[in-house]
């Protein structure tokens, strides 16, 4: 791989509940005069497939309990919000302003990736439920309509920590292995690595969401072109690690 190109696609449209991902990728290549290719590599916001499938609360009829009351006054969110992200999370580890840091089956998220931006007034979007399962999805129906072969990763994005801003982050990938391992191989000084693995997943979703934006730039797709992979059947649980094992969780679990 002597470089890559990626190529930012502007939606046709701003989705509404239960509108199809596929349809507007369509749509949207077809608006911009772009095709796919074999060996294409497809990056989507995890926010339409949150669309797709109906991921919204009015948090209005959301019925805060004492916990959520309680985590509300110490991060100053909305109680209502803070029940949310009590339901969408595997544990709480404390508040911070605007910020309740959770675990979920994503990793650690703030707010367990609930999102209030580009959502209607008083509703929250909540993260896909199974992105793995959705990137395998259109990734089979770009094959069967299109006829080619494409890799898909869907994006979100969050904060990392003890740094100012947000990064792409990968939620589900489907049709190449998200991590190159080095281990085994030597440096240039013969020194054999160890530990050292590529995530490659999460090095392009960075790259992506450059282009994709924060805020209003209606570019939920980028298209990678010139990466050299295998096809494989891989999903993003091939490459999450226990905590006992984490370079960062592992000296607090007593490892």
């Amino acid at each position: 791989m002597n470089s890559i190109q990626l190529i930012p696609i502007k939606a046709s449209k701003i989705l509404e509940w239960g509108d199809s991902v596929f349809d507007n990728l369509i749509q949207s290549l077809e608006d911009q005069n772009l095709t796919l290719a074999d060996s294409d590599l497809l990056c989507i916001s995890s926010k339409l497939f949150s669309v797709q499938h109906q991921r919204g609360v009015e948090l209005s009829l959301v019925i805060p309990s004492k916990e959520a009351i309680s985590l509300a006054e110490t991060s100053r969110l909305s109680p209502e919000f803070a029940q949310k992200v009590l339901e969408e999370s595997d544990y709480v580890l404390g508040t911070s302003y605007q910020s309740i840091l959770t675990e979920t089956k994503f990793g650690l998220y703030s707010n367990a990736g609930i999102d209030l931006s580009n959502s209607p007034n008083d509703s929250a979007i909540l993260l896909p439920l199974d992105p793995d399962k959705d990137a395998e999805r259109i990734r089979l129906q770009i094959h069967e309509q299109l006829g080619i072969e494409v890799s898909i990763i869907i994006i979100d994005s969050k904060s990392i920590p003890m740094k100012d801003g947000t990064i792409g982050t990968p939620l589900g990938i489907s049709g190449f292995n998200p991590v190159v391992d080095k281990r085994g191989e030597t440096d240039l000084y013969g020194r054999v690595y160890i530990l050292t693995q590529i995530n490659v997943a999460d090095a392009i979703s960075g790259m992506a969401n450059l282009l994709m934006g924060e805020t209003n730039e209606r570019t939920p797709f980028v298209i990678v072109k010139g990466m050299s992979f295998e096809p494989q059947i891989k999903s993003l649980d091939d490459i999450r690690i226990p905590k006992e094992e984490c370079l960062y969780f592992g000296p607090f679990q007593g490892s």
